[in-house]
């Protein structure tokens, strides 16, 4: 769609993949500074140095991509290595020009608020949930939803939150409520951008 309205798609895909990366690096970032406070939700340090772990690897491979230029084996067809080159150096112009360090700190802000609207939608619902577990434990979630093994988060995100918020005394029957109405909160929030979008898809730009 964008690049009907005269964007390269190699940019528009782009825009996509830094958006979902910056999310997941965000994400991790969160998981890691708040590791020491997960482990008094667990009865073991197994779990949360499992996600440490993973969240690690992912930040080292994210960090090696920025430098993959350098990395390109010499077998490739020359379209290949430009293709790549160019890729790599756009991302390492976004995420350590000068506007890098914005994205990231905009995504970890998008992320507590995300978790703020939990508890609100908590609270909403009469769930005994805290604030400060909801701001630990929601990164988790949002982490395990993250996984590309279901449609937008469903069923991935209702099973973790039933574990996770069941390890701070949350009954299965509401942490499933909690994430149902979380789900369609975020749909009925897209509706005005989904508004814009068809208005704009019936509106064909003029060319030259």
């Amino acid at each position: 769609y964008a690049y009907r309205f005269g964007i390269r798609l190699a940019i528009a895909t782009q825009s996509v993949i830094f958006d979902r990366v910056s999310a997941l690096i965000a994400v991790m970032l969160i998981l890691l500074i708040s590791s020491p406070w997960l482990n008094v939700f667990f009865t073991s340090n197994q779990p949360v140095l499992t996600v440490v772990l993973f969240a690690t690897v992912l930040l080292v491979v994210c960090i090696l991509l920025l430098v993959s230029d350098y990395l390109i084996p010499p077998f490739l067809p020359n379209a290949l290595k430009n293709k790549i080159v160019e890729f790599v150096r756009t991302t390492r112009s976004v995420f350590l020009g000068r506007n890098g360090f914005k994205v990231i700190a905009i995504s970890i802000a998008i992320h507590m608020a995300i978790a703020l609207a939990v508890w609100l939608l908590a609270q909403s619902m009469r769930i005994q949930l805290d604030i400060m577990h909801v701001l630990l434990l929601m990164p988790l979630i949002l982490f395990v939803s993250s996984i590309p093994i279901s449609i937008a988060g469903w069923g991935v995100r209702e099973s973790s939150m039933v574990v996770v918020f069941g390890m701070v005394g949350v009954p299965t029957e509401a942490a499933i409520s909690i994430s149902l109405s979380f789900g369609l909160a975020m749909l009925v929030a897209s509706i005005p951008g989904g508004i814009v979008w068809w208005l704009m898809h019936h509106e064909v730009p003029e060319t030259d």
